[in-house]
């Protein structure tokens, strides 16, 4: 199985009760093992309670907490040259997207972000444009 990288696990959404499913779903996806253990400990992401409400106090109180706490997980196990969070053309679009801050070859910041980095950002960039 190759990355998902480049694709939404969220979209059109930013109601904490929509993104913490969908970024469950992409942590199972990513890394079973950093799942297994969110799931298994004693109370999991979600209080009952607020499972049960969609009005619970939680989801405006914790739950920004708690999607924070899922995006850097995430982030952990993304792939070099890539970032876990919002699309930078649409803030509700979550996945692993390119850093385009970053030549994704040696990981220099690029100062004019562009899809693919300049060739002349690193030795790694040329021979990957060139085939040298």
């Amino acid at each position: 199985m190759s990355f998902p990288v480049n694709i939404s696990f969220s979209h059109g959404t930013l109601r904490p009760q929509d993104l913490i499913p969908a970024l469950l779903d992409a942590l199972a996806q990513v890394h079973p093992e950093a799942y297994a253990q969110l799931m298994l400990a004693p109370f999991g992401p979600v209080p009952a309670h607020a499972q049960e409400d969609d009005g619970a106090a939680w989801w405006t109180d914790e739950a920004p907490h708690t999607v924070e706490s899922l995006i850097d997980a995430l982030n952990e196990v993304a792939p070099d040259g890539y970032y876990f969070g919002a699309h930078p053309g649409d803030g509700s679009d979550f996945g692993f997207w390119p850093d385009l801050e970053r030549c994704r070859f040696c990981g220099a910041e690029v100062i004019n972000p562009c899809d693919a980095p300049p060739p002349d950002i690193c030795e790694k960039a040329i021979n990957a444009t060139y085939g040298t």
